[in-house]
Formats: C-alpha cells, sequence, structure tokens
C-alpha cells in the first residue's frame, strides 16, 4: 500500500550462497545447512589475575599455552609458534576454505571446542570471514585478545574465539589432536611430579 503512495518498498536481504536456504532478515543462522554443516566455535581463555601469566599478548606467553615448559626467548619464541600452529594444521586435516564469523553471533548453534592451539590455528589462519589452510598464520590475530572484565567475585579474563562453518559437517578426527595434546600433558605432569 505505501508503495502505491511513493514510499519506497520494504527491503528483504537474501543470501543464497553456498547452495544452502537464505539468510536473511537480520537473522544470524543458516536454515537449510544445519542438516548438512555445523558451526564450531574454537576458544580459549585464561586469567588475568595472578597467576595468570603476565604479558600473556607476547609470543612467549602464547606459546606457554601450548608448550607449557618452553623457555625460547621471545623472537624465537614467535617462530616456534608459528612452526606449532602449521604443523597442528596439518594433522588437523580441515578442508582447504573455510567461511569464518565473529564468535558473538551464534552462541547457542554452534558446537564449541575449548583447545588452545586448535583455536590458535583458526584465528592464525583467518581474515575477514574466510578461513584459509595454506595462510601463513598472523600471529597478529592471537594478541588481540577479548577482555571480559568480571564481577567482584569472579577474576577477569581474556579469551580468544573463532567460529568455522564445516559445510560438510563437523570432521571425525577433531577431537584426536585434544587428546594427543592431553595425553602428553599428562605425561609431562606425571614425569615431573
Amino acid at each position: 500500500m505505501l508503495a502505491m503512495w511513493g514510499a519506497p518498498p520494504p527491503e528483504r536481504l537474501a543470501w543464497h550462497g553456498l547452495g544452502r536456504a537464505p539468510m536473511a532478515d537480520r537473522v544470524e543462522r543458516i536454515e537449510g545447512g544445519r542438516s548438512h554443516g555445523a558451526w564450531l566455535r574454537l576458544s580459549c581463555s585464561l586469567s588475568l589475575q595472578p597467576p595468570g601469566p603476565a604479558g600473556w599478548h607476547t609470543a612467549a606467553a602464547l606459546l606457554r599455552l601450548v608448550e607449557p615448559g618452553h623457555r625460547l626467548p621471545e623472537g624465537r619464541a614467535e617462530h616456534r609458534l608459528v612452526e606449532v600452529i602449521e604443523a597442528h594444521a596439518a594433522r588437523l586435516d580441515w578442508p582447504a576454505v573455510l567461511l569464518a564469523s565473529d564468535p558473538r553471533a551464534l552462541r547457542s548453534t554452534a558446537v564449541t571446542l575449548g583447545h588452545p592451539l586448535t583455536t590458535f590455528v583458526a584465528l592464525a589462519k583467518a581474515s575477514g570471514s574466510v578461513w584459509l589452510r595454506a595462510r601463513t598464520p598472523r600471529l597478529s590475530a592471537l594478541q588481540c585478545p577479548r577482555v571480559d572484565a568480571g564481577s567482584s567475585s569472579e577474576a577477569a579474563r581474556a579469551y580468544w574465539e573463532q567460529l568455522l562453518w564445516f559445510p560438510d559437517g563437523l570432521p571425525s578426527t577433531l577431537l584426536q589432536p585434544a587428546f594427543q595434546d592431553a595425553r602428553r600433558r599428562r605425561a609431562v605432569e606425571r614425569a615431573t611430579a
């Protein structure tokens, strides 16, 4: 009716990419894709209060999250972190290209994996809305985590998050690297105890 009086027609944006049903009307979901694909939320967090590591934004501190016993100086830690991220990305054997999204967009619909190294792979190889397996890792994406101030009873936390869309569903090998890392850490803890 308003269009007859010269008003612009109501806008409706629809996206039909990747052979999926539309994503439209400011809704952050892909209707038809749930049966074919899945979002994966990768996350890692740490306390900013003691005993949390000081200087968590440096490559040496980030490497300490994935290799707790290292004593490398900053320059060598940066190279080592890139090597560790590349090696882990190769073990994950994810598709060459995945969609990436803002983690705040899909709080309840994504499967969550809280594994620091896999989270670092997701962040370091993503740019905008695309994750590329062949991309050289960007450590700058890791050195600027989000900070949650916490409440009076909770400590402030730094956290890293990334959402990735797997069009063929989550890979069956997704948890293997996390389990291998947990076994290695337990073995190190037992050996040092």
